[in-house]
């Protein structure tokens, strides 16, 4: 190393080594994992010798070096040399600097988890730059790894621009946009985009994998073709690197086991000398809304280092303060947003399954209407969400006015004998919603479609009222609509379009109509049955953050809740169609 890289090397190093001990004495907020991970090399540092362990300085600082020729390409550091934080700088040290007694790399995996907006495109390029440049395999091959192609090809174009925006590093490679691929000349490597539908998936031979958000890989197919692959190589490295998700059965989630192996090894139950693991999240119990405990799910959070000319202050960190804070108020009054927040913000584990409705912030949208006043709305949508047998069907409209006023309006229907079973057997005050109008009873004890079709349609005809609005269509379940378009009324039959019932219909409309209620956009004239519905409704995640009521984990009826949103979607326009095709189409999954 020449003077200058070695006063980069001493640097950082040294910023190292500060870090883990501020974590050992608590000037360091840190999280139960983070502790154990510094713990543990501490003690390595100790003892390991006597299982052929050494740590090489040289060896981490030349990784550390290397990422000092990078440069930002983005934001307000674009242009700006890269400098790397003291938890960086740790991390990085620790996991080259360690060789065993042949002196290789003694790490060969990595399971990394912090939380989003910390770096995690820096150290990724960084780290897949050095492992085709220099870390001195022959024929190296550097995959970043997603499940899709296009998410793999996500991460390697960041590493890309990171890669080729360093005057020092470019000239060392080659890149090909048009094929996805960096070249490194001097040592015929390459660095590429893998996944699952990538042709080069059986014959890879990685040196190097980086395996972006694992939380999100269904299968452990990617990965194992990442590590099987390695076999022939000296000195492989597999990294992973991921925020949290929603919780699975183990045996469904690659990540959810690796970490589970990571944090056995960070609390002494196994010993693997080739596993490193480090995860920043909140413990157990931490308040999100705390700003202390923030650190812990992301040590890239700003701090003051000085102040400017100005006297403004100068801060670095990539994660705001500013940022977080709006983050965690809109978190405290939407469940769907707090699901986002809590995995991807503070790395925490959550189920997908989350109870939806903030029903102090519904209250605050009830007004006083009929709805004879939706004859003065530019447009009107509806939704029907058509019960079982012996259950609810639901039927919501939303009103548009001219001054972008929405107004939602529901009517439920149910057989009579179900009404006194709902009271005697759950309690629920279904006779009292009857007498008061929000909840109509058919005859008999079974769904009587002909009572349902002559109250519309009677809505339609006798009074006009339907007749009057601007009804533009109604949203049915696609798997319904055969079955009630029947003897329906002819102008009524052509405004039904059909409506799937799976992510890709319902996410849409779901946060349209949390997000309508949340800002007071939408209002209601204070429907009972449609808040009882409203309150009962337990949504789904999926890992996109994609969002849908589910109808088997709600405890009760959650029918008008689903008519309301299937109207919302019908004012979205979305995914919808027409009921032509609907018998024909294919089920959206």
């Amino acid at each position: 190393m020449n003077p200058q890289q070695q006063k980069i090397a001493q640097h950082c190093l040294k910023l190292a080594r500060e870090y883990a001990k501020d974590v050992i004495s608590g000037t360091v907020v840190a999280c139960k994992w983070v502790k154990l991970a510094v713990k543990r090399d501490e003690k390595d540092r100790e003892n390991a010798h006597l299982r052929g362990l050494s740590f090489n300085e040289y060896e981490a600082a030349r990784v550390l070096v290397f990422f000092y020729y990078l440069k930002h390409y983005k934001g307000e550091w674009r242009g700006k040399q890269l400098q790397l934080e003291a938890w960086q700088c740790w991390i990085i040290s620790v996991v080259f600097g360690w060789q065993n007694k042949d002196g290789l790399r003694r790490y060969n995996e990595v399971y990394e988890e912090v939380a989003r907006k910390n770096g995690k495109t820096i150290k990724l390029a960084g780290i897949g730059g050095f492992m085709l440049l220099l870390d001195g395999e022959g024929a190296p091959e550097v995959y970043a790894a997603a499940t899709t192609r296009e998410q793999s090809k996500r991460l390697w174009r960041d590493a890309r621009k990171m890669l080729g925006y360093a005057p020092s590093v470019k000239r060392l490679i080659k890149i090909k946009d048009s094929e996805s691929l960096i070249e490194a000349p001097s040592n015929d490597g390459f660095f590429i985009p893998l996944s699952r539908d990538a042709e080069a998936i059986d014959g890879a031979n990685p040196s190097a994998g980086l395996v972006d958000e694992l939380h999100a890989h269904k299968t452990a197919e990617i990965y194992n073709v990442i590590i099987s692959g390695m076999g022939s190589r000296s000195q492989p490295l597999c990294w992973a690197i991921t925020t949290a998700g929603r919780v699975r059965p183990k045996e469904e989630s690659i990540c959810l086991q690796k970490r589970e192996y990571g944090c056995n090894v960070l609390e002494g139950k196994y010993q693997d000398d080739n596993f490193f693991c480090i995860i920043y999240a909140l413990d157990a119990g931490d308040d999100f809304q705390n700003e202390k405990n923030w650190i812990k799910a992301n040590p890239n959070l700003e701090y003051k280092i000085g102040v400017d000319s100005k006297g403004k202050a100068v801060m670095r960190g990539s994660v705001k303060r500013d940022y977080l804070r709006k983050e965690v108020t809109k978190a405290l009054n939407s469940p769907v947003f707090r699901f986002g927040v809590l995995t991807k913000n503070f790395n925490v584990w959550r189920s997908n399954a989350i109870s939806w409705c903030n029903l102090e912030e519904w209250d605050q949208c009830k007004a006083s209407y009929e709805l004879e006043s939706f004859k003065g709305a530019g447009e009107v949508y509806g939704g029907l969400d058509l019960g079982s047998i012996s259950d609810l069907t639901s039927f919501s409209l939303i009103a548009v006015f001219p001054n972008g006023e929405k107004r939602a309006w529901s009517r439920s229907w149910i057989p009579e004998a179900a009404v006194l079973r709902a009271v005697k057997e759950r309690g629920l005050p279904y006779d009292l919603w009857v007498e008061q109008g929000w909840l109509v009873a058919t005859p008999g004890n079974v769904v009587d479609y002909n009572f349902i079709h002559a109250d519309i349609s009677g809505l339609s005809g006798q009074t006009g009222l339907l007749d009057d609005l601007p009804l533009v269509n109604i949203a049915v379940d696609r798997w319904s609509i055969h079955q009630f378009v029947k003897d329906l009324k002819e102008e009524l039959q052509d405004k039904l379009v059909a409506m799937g019932q799976g992510y890709k219909s319902m996410s849409p409309a779901t946060k349209e109509l949390e997000r309508l209620y949340l800002s007071q956009q939408l209002h209601h004239d204070g429907n009972p049955v449609l808040k009882w519905a409203m309150g009962n409704v337990v949504a789904v995640v999926d890992p996109a953050e994609n969002v849908k009521p589910d109808k088997k984990k709600s405890s009760e009826k959650i029918d008008p809740a689903v008519s309301l949103i299937m109207a919302v979607g019908a004012m979205l326009g979305g995914e919808t169609e027409s009921t032509e095709s609907a018998y024909e189409e294919e089920i959206y999954i």
